[in-house]
């Protein structure tokens, strides 16, 4: 088995590199594929068990960030990971893709159909009331600014 494994990681980079048209092609306008490719092999070298995962999952992963525009594992972008995990139905490591917070508010803000996002903590003792209307819903958060905060309770 090591030897299937260690095969298999030779080989992924190479077929990475076979796939850069399809890449291409199933990308947004203004992005290149070069760029996923590079970044799918700094996925495949910072991790390393990436490598013992079925070809498949990491191609299929990789094309969906295609697909989406994203960055796989550029950790300071944060849009999208790959991630290995055991699949018990197959008894063998998969990829799997796993987008970022960072990655969806970067889908929000391509769909057109956001003015903005906000990401915020809210603590135990700041004041927070959501109203539900039917044109608009309401949101008021106001953080304790004269003493603790409290524990954080929502996000």
């Amino acid at each position: 088995m090591t030897t299937a494994v260690a095969k298999n990681d030779a080989n992924l980079p190479a077929q990475i590199r076979k796939m850069e048209q399809a890449f291409q092609l199933a990308m947004p306008r203004g992005t290149e594929a070069k760029q996923l490719i590079r970044d799918a092999l700094t996925c495949l070298q910072t991790n390393p068990k990436l490598g013992q995962c079925e070809q498949k999952s990491i191609l299929g992963a990789l094309m969906t960030c295609a697909q989406l525009g994203l960055r796989p594992g550029v950790g300071a972008l944060g849009q999208a990971y790959l991630l290995p995990f055991w699949d018990k139905k197959s008894g063998g490591q998969k990829a799997q893709l796993v987008i970022g917070y960072q990655g969806y508010v970067e889908l929000a803000h391509r769909s057109g159909r956001i003015a903005s996002i906000h990401a915020r903590t809210v603590y135990s003792n700041d004041e927070f009331h959501i109203e539900y209307g039917a044109a608009e819903d309401k949101w008021v958060h106001r953080p304790c600014i004269s003493g603790p905060r409290g524990e954080p309770v929502l996000f």
